[in-house]
This record gives structure tokens, sequence and C-alpha cells, in this order.
């Protein structure tokens, strides 16, 4: 998510209050005219353990876009489409993929413009929520269960694919085996390869690839599946928390903020960060801690959620690093979704960079 007022990246929300990530893979469309099926939404992934007491704010679909459904998406799309537009070489925007979908507000929008959109995401509650609110929009989105860290063909598909052709090769009628190879899901990743305009992670997603192994996945899957001179856009925490000190020595506790929730019939007060939350240097990685309780005569009441969400601090130098590696070029680095505020600028307060596929 993103974050509320100063320099700290809300990334659990479309990243995902529940962390870690699913490794599962199944795609299914929302229906362009409304209804479309059930109702979900989330990204990155979902960890469920008091890095999350109990369970991940994302087997609670609802409840998390009211906390984190303050901001101002359509504003933000315009955004994703001005920065594609500085940086894509000339070609239209037709092909998308949003990482971390969580309620997939940025992939709904796009839809509805006459993109054909894709949305990754590691839950499957959180995507039901989201296929719900883009079929009542009228958007058609696709929408994925995987991880991105490392999306594409899975193992497991993979192996069923060998096993398959084996069984072939031996003469063996293999009709029953088939219907358990999910073939739409690899043959979808399998078309899109070297073919998407435009990869998105938005809202402090990223944040949630806390080891080098799955950032330098996540950038080789993306890579992938970029056309040359497609952009991946990725939104940060600003890397001067990083460097100010702020995040090891840790504050009196972190932001509040409240919100309306039809779901409680009233107001939620948001405690993003806890004094004492613990930050590694060596990783980079905050345990932020964020709880979300209901507003009883003006005071905060019955405390709804709790978690730990593990996020981590990302340097300009080190995704320039992980774009090289896999081939794609960091081509921009701003201080907020608006093209016109640097990352020294004195209103940036977070790291908004995009990166372009190379040959």
């Amino acid at each position: 998510m993103l974050d509320h007022n100063t320099n700290t990246s809300v990334a659990a929300g479309k990243a995902g209050l529940g962390f870690g990530t699913s490794s599962s893979s199944s795609s299914s469309s929302s229906g362009g005219g409304g209804g479309g099926g059930g109702g979900g939404s989330g990204s990155g992934g979902a960890s469920h353990s008091k890095e999350s007491t109990g369970s991940s704010m994302y087997d609670q679909p609802e409840l998390y876009d009211e906390v984190f459904g303050f901001r101002n998406f359509e504003a933000e799309v315009a955004f994703v489409r001005a920065a594609y537009s500085r940086h894509c070489k000339g070609r239209p925007l037709e092909t998308a993929l949003e990482l971390g979908c969580g309620p997939a507000r940025h992939a709904t929008l796009l839809a509805k413009s006459g993109v054909r959109v894709w949305a990754l995401d590691a839950s499957a509650a959180m995507l039901d929520y989201a296929r719900r609110l883009a079929g009542q929009a009228g958007a058609d989105v696709t929408f994925v269960e995987g991880d991105m860290a490392g999306f594409g063909i899975e193992v497991r598909e993979l192996l069923l694919l060998l096993l398959l052709l084996l069984l072939l090769l031996l003469g063996c009628k293999a009709d029953t085996f088939c219907m358990s190879v999910p073939k739409p899901c690899w043959q979808m990743w399998r078309g899109l390869e070297g073919r998407l305009d435009l990869a998105m992670c938005l809202l402090g997603t990223f944040s949630h690839m806390t080891t080098n192994d799955q950032a330098a996945a996540a950038f080789a899957s993306v890579a992938k599946h970029l056309r040359p001179g497609g952009v991946l856009l990725l939104e940060l925490a600003h890397p001067g928390d990083l460097f100010d000190g702020t995040l090891m020595i840790g504050d009196e506790g972190g932001e509040m903020w409240e919100a309306d929730s039809a779901s409680q019939g009233g107001k939620l007060l948001i405690e993003w960060g806890a004094a004492g939350d613990d930050f590694n240097p060596a990783t980079q990685v905050l345990r932020r801690t964020v709880s979300v309780c209901c507003m009883e005569g003006g005071e905060p009441g019955e405390q709804l959620h709790e978690c730990v969400v593990p996020q981590r601090s990302f340097t300009l130098q080190e995704l320039d690093l992980l774009g090289r590696l896999s081939g794609l070029k960091l081509a921009g680095a701003y201080g907020d979704l608006d093209l016109k505020v640097g990352l020294t600028h004195e209103d940036a307060y977070r790291l908004v960079v995009a990166l372009v596929k190379q040959g």
C-alpha cells in the first residue's frame, strides 16, 4: 500500500498485509458487464501467523479495502499512463500486468479505458473480491493467482507437462491425466512472453520481496514478459527513510488515521507502525506492526486485526542493479506519482521508478 502522509510507504496495502507468497496459479476473467464472480483481492502473498495475528488481513478483503482505500486511484492511473508515455518509445499502451494487485483498483480503471489487463495476486480471497469489483465496474480484467517472485509457467505445471509427454511417447491413453494439467494458465503465460507493454507494482507491494532471490526472480519474470521497450513501474518507500536513521532509531509509534467502514457500520482507527518495531540494517527489513480497531464514542474500541508486516527498503542503486541483471534499464526516478517531482524534490516522499526492457 501506499503511505498516508509521510515518508512511510504503506506497502501493506496493495502488496498484501499477509506476506510470504503463494506458488499456485489459476486464471479467470471478470465479466465485462458486471457480476464477474465472487469478490476479493490482494497482492504480494499471504502468510498466516503473527506475522499476522491469527490470520492475514487478506482473509478480510472488504476490511482491507476500507483501511487502505484512501488513495486517488483515478489520478494514479493518469500518472501511470503519463509515465508509460514518457518512457515507452512511442508504442501505445495496449497490454498491462498489475503485480500484487490487491483490490485491483488500478487494473480495473486501466481495463475500463480499453487496455487489456492481467492482475496477479497470491491471495485467492482477495482475488475473488477484486473480480467482483471489476465485474461491478464493467471492466474485463483477467485475474491470476500466483507469486510475483517468479510467475509464469510454474514448476508443478512443467513437471505435469513433461509427464504427459512421456505418457504420450509410451503410447498410453492420457485423457484423464490431461484434465489435471492447468492448460489455461500456462498457455496464458506462454502467450504473454515478450508481449506486455507495461508491468506495474504500486502501493509499496514490491517491499514484500524481502530477499535478494525474491527480488531478482520477480525482475526476471517481469523482463521475460515485457516486450522490448516495455515499461516496469515500481512504487516504494523513499530511500531517504533508509539513510536518515529513522528506521534504525525507530519513532514513538507510527501513523494513525481513521476510515469509514460500511462493514462495521462506523469508523475505523488504523495504526501503521508501533514503538519498538524492529528494523534489521543487514537485511533492510522493517517488521512493522499494523492494527485496526473500531471507534466507539470517539475512542478506540474493539480490535479487528493486528499483524506484523515485514517490509524491505530498497535503494535506487539496488533497483538499477536488479534491472541491469534482467535486461531492464533505469529510465526515470520520481519522488511521487507526479512526473514533476524528482527524487530530491522538497515534496518527494516516495520512490517511483520506471525501467525499460532493452532489445
